[in-house]
């Protein structure tokens, strides 16, 4: 009955903006994730809304200089670590040489500007056309300007469709903007190109691919969390078989991690301080738990958009850009510290092209390529 009480007083305790919206997050996730499990699209779709629209627009409204902070570190974090991942993808995926981690985030740090503004860009220009929309109803509390401005409303709700055309294009095709820079090493605006061209030229494609990869994140997810449980329930119960510890409070459900304040309110002293060191290592393991859904989405994410650039432009998974290639084609830039062996003598004009790096040869007649007198 204490324990219930506690609990019951700790639903009653207000939250922070940042727990609240991690509390609304992990809800909506579990319940999307179940969706799947139980074959329930409605629940999925409905739990989808949630988390990429519901969320950031109440947050937006409850606290917006929390949305901008927060946001913009969480999208300029998600965006480096993403491309890191993304690029260790994609040359495991092109059977290219394995990079290491420091090599996958030296890559995404040099590239760090394009690969935030890729994830920023088509969130600024709806806020800038919303500023600009509440600077036009400020019409609305002079006389005689609000009968002009309410004339002139169809235009706001131009400017409203052309901010939420961005936003779901946004919402949509994210799955492939990080990607499209880890492999073509392109900028911000040509990743947002590539991911809409492919997805609107492949709509049949980029459906399968994404439910694909949500089928697998849903099964991937019941696997990991089930052995994070487990863990928990055998080590927190080992180690309070023959003492009372704060251990025994490690006893999670399915995708329900307790809060700080849970763990530590019912002690004190040095016990308290005890249940606060090892509510440390139970964040560790929940944080290696969400270390692994992150890395499943952009490897997701890296393999849908080779698939998906295969599918629009025929062109294979295998073919990346180098290191010493021009961004975005598969030309060599020709940097004096690379040496390349002398061709051999008698080498056809085919094969000097793939030398040169093309990866599809057009034939050369030797007569027509002779010079002309």
């Amino acid at each position: 009955e204490l324990d219930a009480m506690i609990h019951r007083v700790g639903q009653l305790t207000p939250m922070g903006t940042f727990e609240a919206t991690a509390t609304a997050s992990r809800t909506a996730f579990r319940s999307m994730v179940i969706g799947v499990l139980t074959l329930d699209p409605p629940l999925v779709v409905d739990n989808l809304a949630t988390l990429s629209m519901r969320i950031p627009v109440s947050l937006w409204r409850l606290d917006p200089s929390f949305t901008i902070i927060f946001g913009f570190f969480f999208l300029a974090t998600a965006g480096i670590a993403g491309g890191a991942i993304s690029r260790m993808s994609a040359c495991d995926s092109a059977g290219a040489r394995k990079l290491t981690t420091g090599e996958g985030f030296a890559f995404a740090w040099s590239r760090r500007e394009r690969l935030t503004m890729s994830l920023v860009l088509p969130l600024l220009i709806p806020l800038v056309l919303a500023v600009l929309l509440s600077i036009f109803g400020l019409l609305m509390a002079v006389p005689v300007l609000d009968i002009i401005a309410s004339i002139l409303f169809g235009l706001a709700m131009l400017v409203g469709f052309l901010a939420a055309f961005s936003l779901l294009g946004f919402l949509v095709g994210a799955l492939m903007i990080v990607p499209a820079i880890a492999v073509e090493d392109c900028d911000a605006a040509d990743a947002l190109q590539r991911s809409w061209a492919y997805m609107l030229r492949k709509p049949a494609h980029y459906i399968g691919y994404a439910l694909v990869s949500l089928v697998a994140l849903a099964f991937g997810t019941l696997v990991i969390d089930a052995l994070l449980v487990v863990t928990l329930h055998i080590s927190g119960g080992a180690f309070s078989a023959l003492v009372d510890s704060p251990a025994s409070l490690l006893q999670p459900e399915f995708m329900a991690m307790k809060t700080p304040a849970e763990l530590t309110a019912e002690f004190t002293g040095t016990t308290q301080v005890a249940a606060g060191l090892i509510g440390l290592w139970y964040f560790l393991a929940f944080g290696l738990f969400l270390a692994y859904l992150f890395s499943f989405f952009f490897t997701a994410s890296t393999r849908t958009y080779l698939l998906m650039r295969r599918a629009a432009d025929g062109q294979d998974t295998s073919e990346i850009m180098s290191d010493d290639a021009v961004p975005g084609t598969p030309m060599r830039t020709g940097h004096p510290h690379r040496t390349e062996a002398p061709p051999p003598s008698g080498s056809s004009t085919s094969e000097l092209l793939v030398r040169a790096g093309f990866s599809q040869v057009i034939p050369v007649d030797p007569q027509s390529a002779s010079p002309q007198h």
